[in-house]
């Protein structure tokens, strides 16, 4: 994306449900991320998002995908 002199980012149209969600898409892709966390998945359209490299997910399932892909690593145990 390319950044204006004021370093605000500059985007191509894009269509969300909440146009007040608009600085979530803005803060994502000045962090160069790749995902949104959020319970709000409707007003975060999966189409909009791809054009941008993101997708969302909610807070549980990525925690519980994290879960899964590293459930083999040794934890120390609690209390230590």
């Amino acid at each position: 994306m390319p950044k204006t002199s004021s370093n605000a980012l500059a985007f191509e149209p894009f269509d969300l449900p909440d146009p007040y969600d608009r600085h979530v898409i803005a803060a994502a892709v000045a962090a160069d991320a790749s995902i949104i966390l959020t319970w709000n998945l409707r007003d975060f359209p999966p189409t909009e998002l791809k054009k941008f490299g993101l997708r969302r997910e909610t807070p549980d399932a990525f925690l519980a995908g994290l879960y899964d892909k590293f459930r083999s690593w040794p934890r120390p145990p609690c209390g230590k």
